[in-house]
């Protein structure tokens, strides 16, 4: 994703050892993509490459959430 044009900065992570009640521990990673607005992600959405990276890797997804901030 990282070589996406309209990808500002983007994250990939594992959930915090921190056990806390309010604390979501129930994913196995997380990626957080920033955009400089919807029309960057909208460019996002459709692009070769996110497209090819759901067509390999979605056989490895079990659940996926989405949140998406402004």
């Amino acid at each position: 994703m990282e070589n996406i044009e309209v990808v500002k900065n983007f994250h990939v992570g594992t959930p915090a050892p921190i056990e806390r009640a309010v604390v979501d521990t129930t994913y196995t990673f997380s990626l957080i993509l920033f955009f400089e607005d919807l029309a960057a992600h909208d460019v996002y959405q459709v692009h070769p490459i996110h497209k090819a990276f759901l067509e390999e890797f979605r056989v490895f997804f079990e659940k996926v959430i989405i949140y998406d901030a402004n």
